[in-house]
């Protein structure tokens, strides 16, 4: 398993992820990227709404390995 550390890289206005923002992200893939469903699950526990889900892909975070 893998840790990512996900940083938003722009505010996301419409979700409430301000510029900067941080989420912890554990992987079962084998990739340089966590899953979608792993970010949309990390997005859930840090207290985001529904709204925060289509900022779920990964291609939208400045993604860094643990």
């Amino acid at each position: 398993m893998k840790a990512y550390l996900l940083q938003a890289p722009r505010d996301f206005v419409d979700a409430g992820i301000p510029k900067g923002y941080m989420i912890q992200v554990i992987s079962s893939r084998t990739g340089n990227r966590p899953d979608v469903k792993e970010v949309e699950e990390a997005l859930m526990r840090a207290g985001f709404g529904k709204r925060a889900l289509s900022w779920a892909s990964p291609g939208n975070w400045i993604v860094k390995e643990l």
